[in-house]
């Protein structure tokens, strides 16, 4: 009778320290977990920042591009009469470089993927 309750008192303090070993274990995934999911948040949000600033970047030139083919359109009309295709390829190239900085514009005006 007594070794059965030395055998059940055993068996009892073995389960405690499993559960307790439970425990301290699920705790430590939690944190691991909690961590690793904190580590992917701030590398998106960094990414978002740089494709953002990228976006910033290729905005303002896109913009330059436009203000140059401009300005080589302008400069294109006012060369003599048997010049007449440069005009029409720079107003080709000024439609272009709009459509690209219109575009790029809505790259950069919509709002991060997360």
């Amino acid at each position: 009778m007594i070794e059965a309750e030395r055998l059940r008192n055993a068996q009892k303090d073995a389960e405690e320290q499993a559960d307790e070993a439970r425990k301290v274990e699920l705790a430590r995934l939690g944190n691991e977990f909690q961590a690793t999911v904190g580590n992917i948040v701030n590398a998106v949000s960094s990414a978002s920042t740089e494709l953002e600033r990228a976006a910033r970047t290729l905005d303002g030139n896109a913009q330059t591009t436009q203000q140059l083919s401009r300005s080589a359109a302008l400069a294109s009309r006012r060369r003599p009469p048997m010049c007449n295709r440069s005009p029409t390829a720079s107003e080709q190239m000024t439609g272009s470089v709009h459509e690209i900085s219109r575009q790029v514009q809505e790259s950069a005006a919509s709002p991060p993927r997360r």
